[in-house]
Protein backbone atom coordinates (compact mmCIF):
# COMPACT_ATOMS: atom_id res chain seq x y z
CA UNK A 1 0.00 0.00 0.00
CA UNK A 2 1.15 3.42 -0.44
CA UNK A 3 0.46 7.05 -0.26
CA UNK A 4 0.47 10.39 -2.61
CA UNK A 5 3.88 10.82 -1.90
CA UNK A 6 5.12 7.06 -3.00
CA UNK A 7 6.03 5.78 0.49
CA UNK A 8 5.06 2.34 1.07
CA UNK A 9 3.44 0.16 3.61
CA UNK A 10 5.33 -2.84 4.57
CA UNK A 11 4.42 -5.67 6.52
CA UNK A 12 8.02 -7.29 8.26
CA UNK A 13 8.15 -11.09 9.71
CA UNK A 14 11.42 -12.30 11.11
CA UNK A 15 11.65 -15.58 12.55
CA UNK A 16 14.54 -17.50 14.02
CA UNK A 17 14.51 -20.59 16.37
CA UNK A 18 12.23 -19.41 19.13
CA UNK A 19 11.86 -15.82 18.51
CA UNK A 20 10.24 -13.99 16.49
CA UNK A 21 8.47 -10.51 15.45
CA UNK A 22 6.38 -8.94 12.72
CA UNK A 23 5.62 -5.14 12.82
CA UNK A 24 3.53 -3.24 9.64
CA UNK A 25 5.82 -0.06 8.69
CA UNK A 26 5.95 2.98 6.35
CA UNK A 27 9.28 3.21 4.41
CA UNK A 28 10.27 6.34 2.46
CA UNK A 29 9.67 6.48 -1.51
CA UNK A 30 13.62 7.44 -1.36
CA UNK A 31 14.50 4.55 0.98
CA UNK A 32 12.53 2.04 -1.01
CA UNK A 33 13.96 3.37 -4.18
CA UNK A 34 17.75 2.94 -3.38
CA UNK A 35 17.34 -0.52 -1.34
CA UNK A 36 15.47 -1.81 -4.37
CA UNK A 37 18.37 -0.30 -6.58
CA UNK A 38 20.93 -1.53 -4.72
CA UNK A 39 19.04 -5.34 -3.92
CA UNK A 40 18.90 -5.38 -7.92
CA UNK A 41 22.81 -4.85 -8.11
CA UNK A 42 23.66 -7.08 -5.43
CA UNK A 43 21.65 -10.05 -7.57
CA UNK A 44 23.66 -9.53 -10.02
CA UNK A 45 27.22 -8.48 -9.02
CA UNK A 46 27.49 -9.71 -5.08
CA UNK A 47 29.01 -7.04 -4.03
CA UNK A 48 27.12 -3.72 -1.79
CA UNK A 49 24.84 -3.44 0.39
CA UNK A 50 21.72 -2.81 0.57
CA UNK A 51 19.71 -0.99 3.66
CA UNK A 52 15.93 -0.57 4.14
CA UNK A 53 14.64 1.84 6.89
CA UNK A 54 11.27 2.47 8.70
CA UNK A 55 10.53 6.22 8.57
CA UNK A 56 9.41 5.54 12.14
CA UNK A 57 13.06 5.27 14.24
CA UNK A 58 14.13 2.23 15.47
CA UNK A 59 11.10 -0.08 13.65
CA UNK A 60 12.75 -1.77 11.32
CA UNK A 61 16.23 -1.77 10.23
CA UNK A 62 17.67 -4.57 7.59
CA UNK A 63 21.03 -4.87 5.52
CA UNK A 64 21.46 -7.24 3.20
CA UNK A 65 25.14 -7.57 2.03
CA UNK A 66 27.43 -10.30 0.37
CA UNK A 67 29.08 -12.48 2.86
CA UNK A 68 31.27 -14.70 1.14
CA UNK A 69 33.10 -14.62 -2.51
CA UNK A 70 31.01 -18.37 -3.14
CA UNK A 71 27.83 -16.14 -3.35
CA UNK A 72 26.39 -16.35 0.13
CA UNK A 73 24.61 -13.29 1.73
CA UNK A 74 24.01 -12.10 5.27
CA UNK A 75 20.85 -10.15 6.49
CA UNK A 76 20.62 -8.54 9.84
CA UNK A 77 18.80 -5.70 11.36
CA UNK A 78 15.97 -5.14 13.39
CA UNK A 79 12.27 -4.83 14.56
CA UNK A 80 10.55 -2.98 17.04
CA UNK A 81 7.90 -1.12 18.40
CA UNK A 82 7.23 1.38 21.71
CA UNK A 83 4.40 -0.27 24.14
CA UNK A 84 2.61 1.62 26.41
CA UNK A 85 2.47 0.00 30.12
CA UNK A 86 -0.96 -0.72 31.31
CA UNK A 87 -0.69 0.16 35.48
CA UNK A 88 2.48 2.78 35.27
CA UNK A 89 1.60 3.88 32.20
CA UNK A 90 5.79 3.71 30.79
CA UNK A 91 6.72 3.40 27.27
CA UNK A 92 8.59 -0.14 26.90
CA UNK A 93 10.54 -0.90 23.57
CA UNK A 94 10.08 -4.41 22.05
CA UNK A 95 11.96 -5.55 19.52
CA UNK A 96 14.16 -8.60 18.05
CA UNK A 97 17.48 -8.40 16.63
CA UNK A 98 18.71 -11.00 13.76
CA UNK A 99 21.37 -11.90 11.30
CA UNK A 100 21.69 -14.90 9.84
CA UNK A 101 23.01 -16.44 5.86
CA UNK A 102 21.08 -17.41 3.55
CA UNK A 103 21.46 -18.34 -0.37
CA UNK A 104 21.60 -16.04 -3.58
CA UNK A 105 18.14 -17.98 -4.51
CA UNK A 106 16.28 -16.23 -2.24
CA UNK A 107 17.51 -12.65 -2.65
CA UNK A 108 16.51 -13.96 -6.44
CA UNK A 109 13.12 -14.06 -5.12
CA UNK A 110 12.86 -10.37 -3.10
CA UNK A 111 13.74 -8.76 -6.36
CA UNK A 112 10.87 -10.36 -7.97
CA UNK A 113 8.65 -8.97 -5.29
CA UNK A 114 6.58 -6.34 -7.37
CA UNK A 115 7.19 -3.35 -4.57
CA UNK A 116 11.35 -3.47 -5.15
CA UNK A 117 10.91 -4.19 -9.27
CA UNK A 118 8.71 -1.32 -9.43
CA UNK A 119 10.78 1.12 -7.19
CA UNK A 120 13.92 -0.38 -8.80
CA UNK A 121 13.31 0.88 -12.81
Amino acid sequence: MAQASGDIRLSVSVRSGQFQGQIIVWVAKETAVSFSRVAMSLNETLQGCAVLESISPDELHIEVLAASPRGYLTIRGSLGCRVLGEEQRQWHKHGIVFGFEFEPSQLDALVREPWVAKNAA
